[in-house]
């Protein structure tokens, strides 16, 4: 007897071979411990052949209560010729939905969640987002994250901005900066705008500067 939940997935594990020992096995959910039948019935196993019995299989039981029973038992005469004289439990283990699932819960037949709750990704959500994806937020497949923390760039965000990139600020799928600091162009402002450039400004793109002394150049840009 395990404990159980509300639409709780059960997956009952038997030992491969010994389906004759397994056949006509039955759930029930129950709140009491006081007989092995107590409760509602959740599933019977009714193969009428040896091949048709799982012994690796998920049933969801649509009930509340806090515990599941596997019950088995032999009648003489026995049900069918083929099952064994005796019914042996040896692996029953209760699966529920991760607590990693949003309320949104899992696929009944796998354990699937349909979506993870924030910080993590994977089949049942048991991975956890990188720490710089914002919010964190994360791709439930991939774990690539949505957005990045400022400083960082990348698909888990775990490559970090140019220190010439303004405020740390750069896009997020090729870390070029969305502005340098004083003194820089290019991409990533990894370039030195002119000692020429009034105050070392200069256009990002093209480093052409946006005012020189002497006033020889009051402004320049590319058409």
């Amino acid at each position: 007897m395990i404990q159980g939940y509300k639409d709780a997935l059960n997956r009952c594990k038997y030992r491969a071979g010994f389906q004759q020992r397994f056949a006509g096995y039955q759930l029930y959910m129950s709140n009491t411990t006081d007989s092995s039948q107590d409760g509602v019935l959740c599933y019977e196993d009714t193969s009428s052949t040896r091949d048709a019995v799982q012994l690796n299989v998920i049933h969801q039981c649509p009930y509340v209560g806090r515990y599941v029973t596997v019950y088995n038992y032999r009648n003489n005469p026995k049900r069918y010729s083929w099952y064994d004289i005796y019914a042996i439990l040896e692996l029953c283990e209760r699966g529920t939905c991760s607590v990693n699932c949003n309320s949104s819960g899992c696929i009944k037949d796998t354990g699937q969640c349909y979506d993870c709750v924030g910080g993590k990704y994977g089949v049942t959500c048991e991975m956890d987002c990188s720490g710089n994806c914002k919010d964190p937020i994360c791709d439930r497949n991939t774990g690539y994250c949505s957005e990045c923390v400022a400083g960082t760039y990348g698909s888990s965000c775990g490559q970090a901005c140019s220190v010439n990139c303004k405020d740390r600020v750069c896009t997020k799928t090729t870390g070029h900066c969305i502005e340098c600091v004083t003194g820089k162009f290019g991409n990533i402002c990894e370039q030195d705008c002119s000692v020429n450039c009034k105050d070392r400004l200069c256009v990002k793109d093209s480093g052409y500067c946006t005012g020189m002394y002497n006033n020889i150049i009051s402004f320049s840009f590319v058409l």
